[in-house]
């Protein structure tokens, strides 16, 4: 994270629907001399967050950076998502960051999982179904049921599901 174009430090987990209070301890903690400064982040898959902050003195303010508020501009949906995608994140499930799934004829079956926390296994049939005309994938959850979700591409090779489970192609 930088704070007008001086590097802050670094933000080195994901925490999906953790609290977001100034004493929560699952973020970096930034001081400033009161007043507007800008902010830039970058993710390890290249996705970007610029802006403005208000520095406010003897007050604790919160910014998370997500899907929604990210700069990155997505590419249209691509045709054929064949070959091997590894997980490249573990914002629902921990343990599946790393898990590596082949897709091809439709279908995409689990051919390494990291962590072995019984949700997901080698064998499994991860992605069951893909809709090229309404960007969705219906992909199995931690309960084995499906559900379809919402798939956006930051080119052919990394997809983002349902706006947090992120995904390269190798």
């Amino acid at each position: 994270m930088y704070i007008d174009d001086v590097l802050m430090g670094q933000v080195s987990k994901y925490y999906p629907n953790a609290p977001i209070t100034c004493d929560a301890g699952l973020s970096l903690t930034i001081e400033q001399q009161p007043g507007t400064h800008t902010y830039r982040a970058v993710g390890e898959t290249g996705v970007t967050w610029t802006g403005s902050v208000d520095f406010v003195s003897g007050k604790c303010a919160n910014y998370e950076l997500n899907a929604g508020n990210a700069d990155t501009v997505y590419t249209p949906c691509i045709n054929n998502m064949d070959g091997t995608w590894r997980r490249i994140n573990d914002a629902e499930v921990l343990g599946a960051e790393g898990m590596i799934v082949e897709f091809k004829n439709g279908s995409g079956v689990i051919t390494y999982v990291p962590v072995n926390t019984g949700n997901f296994k080698v064998g499994d049939v991860k992605w069951n179904y893909y809709d090229f005309d309404n960007c969705r994938i219906s992909t199995r959850l931690t309960n084995g049921s499906y559900s379809s979700r919402d798939i956006k591409f930051f080119n052919k090779d990394h997809i983002r599901i349902n706006y947090s489970v992120e995904y390269v192609r190798e």
